[in-house]
């Protein structure tokens, strides 16, 4: 199809970034972006609906598959914080949220299924 498929993970910079808005310049996003016309996600940062940048130099990776339209994924990111990174660290809580994008179905930029607000993450040991 003319549109990939993807999937994002979301990751407040701060606890009073709104998810819904895509973060804010005082309170930034962080995204990790996948699709599947690469092999890596990449790093974003959100400032808000239509305003996003490259984001900060993360250690991630993804690994997909497909079973005809289903996929699996699995995105990591390596834990601890920086400037404009996620604070992730292990026996904290944070939020996460999700978007994905079917691009069989000419989802794309801000076509896509997604959470409104962050599903609370706690990072096990």
């Amino acid at each position: 199809t003319e549109f990939a498929d993807a999937l994002a993970v979301a990751l407040p910079v701060s606890r009073n970034a709104v998810l819904a808005l895509m973060g804010s310049p005082e309170a930034p996003i962080h995204y990790l972006w996948w699709n599947a016309r690469q092999t890596s996600p990449q790093s974003l940062l959100a400032t808000g609906i239509g305003a996003s940048a490259p984001g900060p130099d993360v250690r991630q990776t993804a690994q997909a598959s497909a079973d005809g339209p289903t996929w699996r994924i699995v995105i990591s990111r390596a834990v601890g914080t920086g400037p404009n990174a996620a604070p992730l660290e292990v026996g904290a809580t944070t939020g996460v949220g999700f978007a994905a994008w079917r691009g069989s179905n000419d989802e794309r930029a801000g076509i896509k299924a997604f959470s409104v607000d962050w599903t609370e993450l706690v990072l096990d040991a």
